[in-house]
């Protein structure tokens, strides 16, 4: 079973240890949530996970072996198959490339052998923006043209085009309505349950958590302190995770 995961992580930035001695991993198919106050350590997971930025102990493994470890091809495959999507989308998206060439870039960096003419990118980056709830038509507008949910959903879209195997997504429906949130979420199941993508989402929303994601990982000063089924959250034990579901009483009564 294909999978990426962390043993025992440690990250600081100066004397704050954001992350201390963290261990998790995702399976393909698997959705998993990771939830906490600001300033736990969430993103710094998911950035690690990424390869965006290296612990200063510990290890995050691909597939069983290191990433220090992986040789230029493997590593090249890592990078197609762990795709992450920013809380912060206003400084994702190069103001120079349109919506249809940010989407077109990853389906080129990482083109399988014989797949993907410029015919079938045109398709598939029309596709995508039409399942990210936007328009063909889209593909030449640039990002300054478009609202800051639908910037989101072109980052979406991008992670999407590259096939990856894992998403890893930090808060990628804050700053969406209800509908649009919905059709997001919609989208992220249909597409592991017909690709077996493996998910990290990330929220401070556990009943959007609750929704996509098979199980839940509560996270407190850099570590995780409990674990928990989304179908059966009322069996929090930790103190902090019966503080995050007194804060949403109303989803336990599902």
């Amino acid at each position: 079973m294909l999978k990426i995961t962390l043993e025992r992580v440690t990250k600081s930035y100066g004397k704050v240890k954001a992350v201390d001695g963290l261990s998790l991993e995702i399976k393909k198919g698997e959705a998993v949530g990771l939830v906490g106050e600001s300033g736990c350590g969430k993103s710094t997971v998911a950035s690690i996970l990424a390869d965006l930025i290296r612990p200063d102990a510990g290890q995050c493994l691909f597939a069983g072996k290191k990433l220090a470890e992986l040789n230029r091809q493997e590593y090249l495959n890592y990078r197609r198959n762990v795709q992450m999507v920013f809380q912060d989308f206003s400084s994702a998206l190069n103001p120079r490339m349109s919506a249809g060439e940010s989407i077109a870039e990853p389906i080129r960096n990482f083109r399988r052998p014989g797949k993907k003419n410029e015919i079938e990118e045109k398709h598939r980056v029309e596709n995508l923006l039409r399942q990210l709830g936007l328009t063909p038509e889209d593909a030449r507008r640039y990002p300054r043209t478009f609202s800051g949910g639908q910037r989101q959903r072109i980052c979406i879209a991008r992670a999407i085009a590259a096939e990856p195997s894992f998403l890893l997504l930090d808060e990628v429906t804050s700053s969406m309505d209800v509908s649009t949130q919905a059709q997001i979420l919609n989208l992220l199941t249909d597409l592991r349950k017909s690709q077996g993508m493996g998910i990290l989402f990330i929220s401070h929303d556990i009943g959007v958590v609750r929704y996509i994601c098979d199980k839940i990982l509560v996270m407190y000063r850099g570590n995780i302190v409990e674990e928990l089924d989304s179908e059966n959250l009322s069996a929090a034990r930790h103190d902090y995770s019966k503080q995050l579901l007194a804060a949403v009483p109303s989803i336990l009564e599902y």
